[in-house]
């Protein structure tokens, strides 16, 4: 629930500033909403990473 609740409220405020809200409320808000994606791939990437050297290595050539 919480999931969703994040994903649908950025698109309602985005709504209700495209309604009732200024040019400027509305280019802040585009900026905000960049800047947290931004900020959300980086993190994602520099997890991915951190796990990928955690891995333990794969016994592929120890078979021999």
């Amino acid at each position: 629930m919480f999931r969703v609740a994040m994903t649908v409220l950025p698109y309602l405020i985005w709504m209700v500033l495209l309604a009732y809200g200024s040019e400027t409320a509305q280019l802040v808000w585009i900026g905000i909403c960049g800047l947290v994606l931004i900020t959300a791939f980086m993190v994602t990437r520099r997890m991915r990473r951190a796990q990928d050297h955690e891995a333990p290595p794969s016994d592929e050539g120890s078979a021999l």
